[in-house]
């Protein structure tokens, strides 16, 4: 089984993603406070952390800063389109 990292939100579109401790995931919204979540193609937004962990070995970047809402270890995101 894989690990969730970080869970990131932004209350605005076009804005950078911030680190929140918690999120409520709903049907056909995506996560609630994030501006993304609604009635479209791309509710909720996965990046690996090893992608995250690549990027970081030329400049630091915080969790959320490429529009992702879930941080993810590779292992899950394989169980999730593997199974």
């Amino acid at each position: 089984m894989g690990k969730i990292l970080a869970i990131c939100t932004s209350p605005k579109r076009g804005t950078v993603k911030t680190e929140v401790p918690e999120a409520t995931l709903t049907p056909e919204w995506g996560i609630e406070t994030d501006a993304h979540g609604g009635n479209w193609h791309r509710q909720v937004s996965l990046l690996s952390a090893e992608k995250i962990e690549n990027f970081r070995k030329k400049i630091w970047v915080d969790y959320g800063a490429f529009g992702e809402n879930l941080v993810v270890a590779v292992t899950l995101v394989l169980h999730l389109f593997c199974s």
